[in-house]
């Protein structure tokens, strides 16, 4: 009791961590071989257009962001990167949503338990019990996560959440009938939340797709680079590296 004690009140008085998402993300996230070839501490050195968008998963004025990103762009592993940082230092009831189930179970024990082992902050604060963190559902000290295929309704319509991911959603289950969609009832369950984050992505298809769609209705912000020839700056093509974070209402 008095060591929880001693604990609380220590956590209560550290010192503020300052650094930026991508920063921390540098600092505290090992990339194991058993998700990538390329192991070792995660770094944006190659990569400086998840910059950016990890830092909107820490402003508070962004309900929504959603990355348009081509396929090996690093989206998923941006995502990743940027649940962690919230479960760490601003945790909320997650759901991440999948095309299925079973790629859901994949994903999460191929993936995202892995990087939850090797990231020191977040493996601190898995529950002790090995029964609390399978594949599909995981306690940590202040908030559970929870994996669920957009192929079942009765998961999607019965999780709140005020952090929602939503990976891969042009190959979400469609509509049917006077179903809402895959996304409308996820969406739905971050309606009890006063701040709540929804996370959208995608490699495009189709230029009805929902991703599409969702990059239209926004600001369209592009990785603007050097032109080689000139001094100005061009959009950055290759691989169609897209995002926008949409920012909270004012009521």
């Amino acid at each position: 009791m008095i060591e929880s004690l001693t604990a609380a009140f220590a956590a209560c008085f550290a010192p503020r961590d300052n650094r930026r998402v991508w920063q921390w993300a540098e600092d505290e996230i090992v990339l194991s071989i058993r998700q990538t070839e390329n192991e070792g501490p995660y770094s944006t050195a190659l990569t400086p257009y998840v910059r950016e968008p990890l830092e909107m998963f820490a402003n508070d004025r962004n309900s929504d962001i959603v990355l348009c990103w081509g396929t090996q762009t690093g989206k998923t592993n941006t995502i990743m990167v940027g649940t962690a940082w919230r479960y760490v230092h601003r945790p909320l009831p997650g759901l991440w949503v999948m095309p299925s189930e079973d790629l859901a179970r994949s994903f999460s024990q191929a993936r995202w338990l892995p990087m939850v082992d090797d990231c020191g902050p977040l493996r601190a604060l898995k529950h002790p019990s090995p029964r609390k963190i399978t594949a599909l559902s995981q306690d940590f000290t202040a908030a559970g996560l929870a994996f669920v295929g957009s192929n079942s309704p009765a998961n999607l319509a019965s999780r709140p959440c005020g952090l929602l991911v939503m990976d891969e959603v042009d190959k979400f289950a469609t509509q049917r009938g006077n179903e809402a969609s895959a996304l409308q009832l996820a969406e739905n369950r971050t309606k009890s939340f006063t701040n709540p984050l929804r996370v959208k992505t995608s490699t495009p298809t189709v230029d009805s797709g929902t991703v599409w769609q969702e990059f239209l209705r926004t600001d369209q912000r592009y990785f603007m680079v050097p032109c080689p020839h000139c001094s100005k700056l061009i959009k950055l093509e290759w691989g169609q590296v897209r995002w926008y974070a949409k920012e909270r209402k004012e009521d």
